[in-house]
């Protein structure tokens, strides 16, 4: 299966570990491989606005929710 890498953008990243605001996330089959802060918004990103929100799934991967619609990103 071929996989393509996807970057989300959202005013607010959260984690266990704390949030970022103005900040992106990279997804590859949907498990967080990168997060990163900008000051404009890069090129190549669906900007989804709100709220991104990183937790893990039971296997232990990463994984990315968009508060704003109730949906995990793929």
């Amino acid at each position: 299966m071929n996989q393509s890498l996807k970057w989300y953008a959202a005013h607010v990243v959260t984690t266990s570990h704390g949030s970022w605001k103005m900040a992106a996330v990279a997804l590859l089959g949907g498990e967080v491989i990168g997060l990163k802060q900008f000051q404009n918004e890069p090129p190549n990103v669906i900007w989804l606005g709100g709220t991104i929100e990183l937790k893990p799934d039971e296997d232990g991967r990463m994984m990315a929710f968009h508060v704003d619609t109730g949906k995990w990103l793929q």
